[in-house]
């Protein structure tokens, strides 16, 4: 049941998503092209992509440049399943990993927080 809601969730997301990144990203594109024909900068580019990431799966890992929309399961061949679930799973081993080193760089910066905070709490309290 729980899954049911998930999936209405996603189609109501998607649904309210309205953006030109949608149709650009049906085939593997680069970040430079989608700059291009947004006509923004990278920075930007990165984000809208980011964007619509919360919104539908977008394929990308580092071992190709690029990005690109998962395609639609119902259209697929058992072969390009197979592909298209490979390339998924290897976008979410990407972001774990990505995940993983975050959290180990948060370590030392919330141990020198703590430690600020035990040494010197009356002048942080002013802030």
């Amino acid at each position: 049941m729980k899954s049911l809601k998930r999936i209405e969730q996603t189609k109501k997301a998607k649904e309210q998503y309205k953006h030109p990144i949608i149709d650009i990203l049906l085939e593997h594109t680069t970040k430079q092209d989608i700059a291009q024909k947004l006509h923004c900068g990278e920075r930007d580019a990165r984000n809208i992509i980011a964007e619509c990431a919360m919104h539908y799966p977008i394929i990308t890992n580092s071992g190709q440049k690029g990005y690109r929309r998962a395609k639609n399961i119902d259209d697929l061949t058992e072969n390009q399943l197979l592909a298209e679930y490979n390339d998924v799973q290897l976008t979410i081993n990407d972001l774990k990993s990505r995940i993983k080193c975050l959290k180990k760089r948060l370590k030392p910066l919330i141990a020198w927080q703590k430690m600020a905070e035990k040494l010197r709490p009356e002048e942080l309290k002013k802030r």
